[in-house]
């Protein structure tokens, strides 16, 4: 029993206590890890702004299926907007030079298993397009749905484009990771974690 103590607790102040220098390396990452994050909203704010700009100004002139086009555009990156400052305010606020080892492996990985399942919902939105495509050959209401479909095609591509992108960026950052993880020493009887001097 209290071996099971003692090798939980070595582990825990394995990952939460690092050398100066090791600090400041985890630190450095964590900085990048963020600014990679506020980019990546950046640019999904940026293009929920244009399309919003775009298509409130196209709209009113617009009739049938570019009318529906624009419509869904609109709504569409409403909810565009809010999620990339929801994401930029959650990521603003933390503190890089506070986070552990632990802390910072659960966050980037985390990060990068939102934007995976991302990236299927953008498959899904595309497939759904498709449908109402479809719908829209046979239906009394062909122009709403083709307008849909087709902006829904739209966002879904660039979302699927965006969040790949972004996640083969952050997955290129794990060697960083491991530069910590490979310092971390685990015995028959303990755990350690190897500075260098």
């Amino acid at each position: 029993m209290y071996k099971g103590v003692i090798t939980a607790f070595a582990l825990l102040f394995s990952f939460c206590f690092l050398h100066g220098q090791d600090r400041q390396h985890l630190t450095d990452f964590n900085k990048a890890r963020k600014k990679t994050i506020q980019h990546g909203m950046y640019t999904l704010g940026g293009w929920a702004i244009s399309n919003m700009a775009i298509s409130g100004f196209m709209m009113p002139k617009a009739k049938g299926t570019s009318y529906y086009f624009y419509q869904m555009n609109l709504f569409w990156n409403l909810v565009n907007l809010g999620l990339s400052g929801f994401g930029y305010y959650n990521i603003k606020r933390v503190d890089s030079s506070d986070l552990s080892l632990m802390s910072s492996l659960r966050k980037h990985h985390q990060f990068q298993k939102i934007l995976l399942f991302n990236a299927g919902l953008d498959l899904a939105y595309i497939a759904s397009s498709f449908y109402l495509l479809e719908k829209a050959k046979n239906s009394r209401q062909t122009e709403r749905f083709r307008g849909y479909g087709r902006s829904i095609f739209l966002q879904g591509a660039f979302l699927f484009t965006f969040d790949t992108i972004l996640y083969f960026i952050l997955r290129a950052q794990n060697s960083k990771l491991d530069i910590f993880l490979n310092k971390v020493r685990i015995g028959s009887n303990s755990i350690g974690y190897t500075f260098d001097l």
